[in-house]
Order: C-alpha cells, then structure tokens, then sequence
C-alpha cells in the first residue's frame, strides 16, 4: 500500500513552525549533544530529538528513533571523526527524521512543488526548510504523512523545551544525568516525564539458517593463509524505478600476506538493512563456498562481521580475530570507493 503524502495543512504547519525554529534559533545555547525525548501521540514511538547548528555549519533538528537511533547516535558521536572514510555510512545507519535549513540547489522538484503550493518564498543559503527520512542504508527521502505529524510534534516541543532549557538550565538533565527529559501528550497536556535507557547493547539479530550452505562448508579444506574480511557501504546510489533509492554493500576479502583481494561481492540493504544482516552469515558462507578453502584465520575490526563469523563457527573451526584496525583492508576500501564514486 502506497505511503500517504502529507496533507497541505501539514506542510503548512511544519514550514510556520520551522519558521519560529528560525527565529528563535535555539542552537545559540544547544548543543547536540543535549537530547531530550519525545512521544508520538499516536504510534508512542520515543524520538530523541537533537539541535543542531551550535557550530555554524549545519541548522537542523533531528529526531533519532527509538532506542537504536538513540545507541547508533551516540557510537556515531564517540567513534567517527569528520575525516573517517566510514563517516557518511555511519551517519546514513541512524534511523531519524531531519528537519533542516538547507541551500536551494540540495532541493528536490517534489520539494519545489510543495513551496510554490503554500506561495512562501526563501532567500539565501541555509534558509529552505528539508524534511527527510534517514532509513539505515537508504538515501535521504521524503516523509509521510505519520512521519509529518510527528515532526509537527518535535518542532512544537522543540520550541517549548528550547526556551524553558534557556530560563531554567538543568532542565535536560534529570536525575542527576541519568535519564533524559521525557515530552508526552496527556489529555491535559503535554508533560513532562522522565525516560531511562532501557539497554546499551545492539539489537540482537535472528540469522537465516541456510543449512544447504553451512553443511557445505564443512566439506571445504583448510588453506593456511589469514584473511581480512571488510564491508562497507558504496558511494554511489542505486536507482531503482518507483523505488527508493539505496546504497549497496561491499563484502571484501583480502590476502594478508600478499594484499590482494581474494573475492568480493556487492549486497542490496533490502528489504532493509537488518535483513541484510540476517542473511550476512549465509552470505559470507557462500563466498567462501565459491572460493573452495576456509583460512586458517579471518580478521574483522566491525563487530557486526565478528558476530556473524562467530555464528559459523558453529558449523565450522575458523580462528576469527577482532581487531581494532586492519592492516590491509582501510587502503583497499579507500581505493574501492574512489573507484565506485566514479
């Protein structure tokens, strides 16, 4: 069933409150690090909301979803400087809502379209409100109509948290920083509350048991040679007709001793990106079917390839090292993406 576009009145509600954010500009005394919680009304998913700008370089308020969105930002945040290669794919995987000020040429016609239908004008860099959905391995798309209503809410309860943190300080801080300060509709009104993080740790992660490939792969001899394993995100999109588009992954194996690369293959995040996970094991079992020996050791530095080698190990011995950097695969990737941004 197709998505159900916002309705005039709805993109009437989001540019006027944008306008407000504007003016107020609350990035003047927010920092992105200081996230406060809000509730949809209607879906009661947590949106953990962050203002962005206090540098000058990019005005937005972002709305990570739920407690992955949560977890993904601030391992974003600890990990990933601006000059990583991983950086964009790292911030691509946080599931959120944006409602930025962007320059005119970043807009879409569709985005032109809704402009010229409410008759507002903006003029100048970094004065055109976007809104965007971030789907982990998707590219920036359109909202709708649910996502539109929650946005309504965040920028509404942006505005009255802003100026409330601005008068009272620690307002963001509950419980001594323990949890984070929690808005949610009442039938009287919206209220305060305070939420706790329920859980630190990733979602786990239900494999497709392919049982064709990973009986195959006890049969495979031993080869003593090491190989470093690498998956990275393309920088090229994939446009698909009446699709959104996505960016496909690349699973490498690299030769230690020698550099080179052993196989690789390309992998769509479809339907979405946890179901590429799910069938990660079954994936990487079939390359190594295909390249007709098992190495002696594999290195990993991504914790999400250590934890599906770990699950082949339960149908065959591979000594699996996770280490904090490879020694081949960073130049290897580099080279990979120069090429694929062509």
């Amino acid at each position: 069933m197709p998505e159900k576009n916002p309705s005039t009145k709805a993109w009437k509600t989001l540019y006027d409150l944008m306008g407000k954010i504007k003016e107020l500009r609350p990035w003047e005394w927010l920092e992105e690090q200081d996230i406060f919680a809000v509730e949809d009304p209607q879906t009661k998913e947590i949106g953990f909301v962050s203002v962005m700008g206090a540098i000058g370089e990019h005005y937005s308020i972002t709305v990570y979803r739920g407690e992955e969105g949560l977890r993904r930002f601030w391992d974003f945040r600890d990990n990933y400087l601006e000059n990583d290669d991983l950086v964009f794919q790292k911030l691509i995987e946080i599931p959120q809502l944006q409602a930025s000020f962007e320059d005119r040429d970043y807009l879409y016609d569709e985005d032109r379209k809704i402009i010229r239908r409410l008759g507002l004008t903006f003029r100048g860099k970094q004065t055109w409100p976007v809104f965007r959905k971030y789907e982990p391995g998707f590219v920036p798309w359109f909202i709708n109509d649910a996502e539109g209503q929650f946005l309504i809410s965040v920028l509404e309860q942006t505005i009255d948290v802003s100026l409330r943190v601005k008068e009272e300080g620690g307002l963001l801080y509950p419980d001594n920083g323990d949890g984070y300060l929690l808005r949610r509709q009442t039938e009287a009104d919206w209220q305060d509350f305070i939420w706790h993080e329920a859980t630190n740790a990733a979602k786990q992660i239900d494999y497709v048991d392919d049982s064709g490939a990973f009986e195959k792969i006890k049969q495979l001899p031993t080869k003593e040679i090491s190989i470093e394993m690498d998956l990275f995100m393309s920088p090229g999109a994939i446009h698909e007709r009446d699709k959104k588009p996505y960016y496909p992954y690349l699973l490498v194996l690299l030769e230690t001793d020698k550099g080179m690369i052993i196989s690789q293959k390309l992998i769509p995040p479809l339907p979405d990106l946890s179901s590429m996970w799910q069938r990660m094991p079954s994936i990487i079992a079939k390359k190594l079917i295909n390249n007709s020996f098992l190495p002696q050791q594999i290195y990993v530095s991504s914790e999400d390839l250590y934890r599906c080698l770990k699950y082949l190990n339960g149908y065959v011995t591979i000594t699996v090292n996770f280490v904090k950097e490879l020694r081949i695969a960073p130049q290897a990737r580099k080279s990979l993406m120069a090429y694929m941004s062509k």
